[in-house]
């Protein structure tokens, strides 16, 4: 679909001026490019003011059939001026479009593979707008300047017979497995290079007061080295005994250390499918117990532990591809927290990334809906990564935008014992 929006304002860019050329006023193109950029400006401001829906597949379809659509007065119009104000009309769903398509990617791009996959969405766009161009000068050349803004026009281009949505997975899904596996070094690492740059290993943890720098070290090393034991362990309803994690407290060099443990993590994920079954603490119903599942759990772990770490040295961080991190919060956290203690009530949660969640809590415990968000008594929102350490209780809320009960929040953050 990209490909497509770049070759309409590629094939506009050209035709435009072939247009003015023709007509005699050949100084008009450039004015006509600016009223363009003119109603992108325009299209972009009147965006940013619109709520995110909840589906932006469906959003992204419509936009990129208003941005065909808006180029087609061009392709009907006699004259140069009267083209000027068309083409302020035919600006205005471009930057919607591409606003869209990287919170779509955003949300199905993998954990880690964000940047890349933002990359892509650029070199789509870079090569319509190329093929678009060289279109238009044919066009230009043999048929006539009016082709190009049919071309740059063709409601066709912007309608794939797949689009994806964030409810269906990509035509190329990676195993899960690896994808964590990449991000638990890339945050381990984080914590490590943090801890190489303190000047005292027994400062204070802000975020765990109770523990110094070495002992945030040595906490995510024997955390990683058991659950290395627990996938190897395999399918097994038993925790394993503290006998079965060989080297658990820290010996030697204490990065070193904390670098083989994560090794060790790795390697025992990497050869685990990650549907296998394996022992884990919390209930079925809130996580599969499964390899994958663990994995998962263990980005987390790694990424609020890099943040106490960078926090320590005064360096801290935003968490990194945090989206998926806050689902797997809603879904472990509050999903093992037992029952809620309070009035039954509903709770959104909300990334400026996009994705959006519904938290039913009950005497029962909690549930994620999908129950249209004007139900929820209280909404928190931010982006992905403050949302993630306010739940984590690493910032205060007021980080967050809070809309509706006050007190629903401080009983929410308070709830789960982490």
């Amino acid at each position: 679909m990209l490909v497509f929006a770049g070759g309409a304002v590629g094939t506009f860019t050209v035709a435009v001026t072939a247009f003015a050329e023709q007509a005699g006023v050949r100084p008009a193109a450039g004015w006509l490019v600016t009223a363009n950029g003119l109603g992108a400006l325009i299209g972009g401001l009147v965006y940013t003011a619109v709520p995110a829906g909840r589906d932006p597949s469906a959003r992204l379809r419509l936009l990129a059939g208003c941005l065909a659509l808006g180029f087609l007065p061009l392709a009907l119009t006699p004259n140069v001026w009267i083209g000027l104000p068309l083409a302020v009309l035919s600006g205005l769903f471009l930057p919607p479009v591409l606003a869209c398509a990287f919170i779509l990617v955003d949300q199905l791009a993998p954990p880690g593979t964000v940047t890349e996959a933002f990359a892509w969405v650029v070199t789509a766009f870079s090569v319509g707008y190329a093929t678009g161009s060289a279109v238009a000068g044919y066009l230009a050349d043999h048929v006539g300047a009016a082709a190009g803004l049919w071309a740059a026009s063709s409601p066709a281009a912007y309608s794939p017979p797949w689009s994806p949505s964030p409810g269906s997975p990509p035509r190329c899904p990676r195993k899960a497995k690896h994808v964590h596996l990449s991000e638990i070094r890339a945050r381990s690492t984080a914590l490590r290079q943090a801890v190489a740059a303190a000047p005292d290993l027994q400062a204070r943890v802000p975020g765990c007061p109770d523990w110094s720098l070495r002992n945030l070290v040595d906490h995510l090393g024997q955390v990683q080295r058991f659950w290395a034991v627990v996938v190897q362990q395999g399918t097994s309803d038993r925790r394993p005994t503290e006998d079965a994690v060989d080297r658990r407290e820290p010996h030697g060099d204490l990065v070193e250390w904390s670098a083989e443990s994560t090794e060790l993590l790795v390697a025992a994920l990497s050869t685990a499918e990650p549907d296998q079954p394996c022992w884990s603490w919390w209930p079925a119903e809130a996580a599969p117990l499964t390899a994958g599942a663990i994995a998962r759990h263990q980005v987390v772990e790694a990424a609020v532990h890099a943040y106490d770490a960078q926090e320590t040295i005064g360096k801290p961080e935003p968490i990194p591809d945090a989206v998926d991190l806050v689902a797997e919060f809603l879904e472990v956290s509050y999903g093992s927290a037992g029952e809620w203690p309070h009035e039954p009530t509903r709770v959104a949660v909300r990334t400026t990334q996009g994705p959006s969640w519904q938290v039913g809590l009950t005497a029962t415990g909690s549930a994620i809906t999908t129950d249209d968000h004007e139900s929820a008594k209280m909404t928190l929102s931010g982006s992905a990564s403050d949302l993630l350490l306010a739940l984590h209780l690493r910032i205060p809320a007021d980080r967050l935008k809070v809309e509706g009960d006050g007190q629903v929040v401080r009983d929410l953050l308070a709830w789960p014992s982490l």
